[in-house]
């Protein structure tokens, strides 16, 4: 995949997330583009580690930043305290239209990441990424308990209960997102 519509892509997740109500921060995009790749392949590839917020790529970072020298997203800093959501300049809309190919073979799975990670906050993510990477490093005959188990000792912070939950959504994202392959 070339650099152009590598970034095509990452602007049309960016569209995406903020047409469903987010603004678009650096964690979201850190986690839908983990979720797109793990729920419909890692066609961008991207490596991704157990960060301190979840699963993190570096790889992604440099290139949000390159999407940013290139002109083709900004910076908006909508909430003082809060990290800036990123926008797509006029260069950014033209690279989309360009390559509008490209994003329509990738738009539904795309549209999905974004309707199920748009209204979550940056807690929610990441119990919800980590979820995710429980899911896919254990075994599949690892039961819902023992996954819950393994998730809560990676975060400790959160509550058996809170890991069950993000584990069932987890879950049911896993299934949904068959449909659409």
């Amino acid at each position: 995949m070339t650099w152009s519509e590598k970034a095509a892509i990452l602007l049309e997740m960016i569209a995406q997330l903020q047409q469903r109500g987010s603004w678009c921060g650096h964690t979201h995009m850190q986690k839908a583009v983990y979720f797109l790749q793990e729920l419909f392949g890692n066609f961008l590839g991207y490596r991704y580690v157990l960060y301190m917020y979840g699963p993190y790529s570096f790889d992604l970072v440099t290139d949000l930043l390159r999407l940013r020298a290139d002109y083709l997203v900004g910076l908006d800093y909508k909430v003082p305290g809060y990290g800036p959501g990123m926008v797509i300049t006029e260069f950014g809309q033209r690279l989309r239209q360009r390559l509008k190919r490209v994003v329509e073979r990738h738009r539904p799975v795309i549209e999905f990441v974004a309707q199920c990670l748009a209204a979550k906050n940056v807690a929610e993510l990441e119990r919800l990424a980590t979820a995710l990477y429980v899911t896919r490093t254990c075994a599949e005959s690892t039961s819902l308990e023992q996954r819950a188990e393994k998730l809560v000792e990676l975060k400790p912070r959160l509550t058996v209960e809170d890991a069950l939950k993000a584990l069932r959504e987890v879950d049911d994202l896993l299934a949904k997102s068959k449909a659409i392959k």
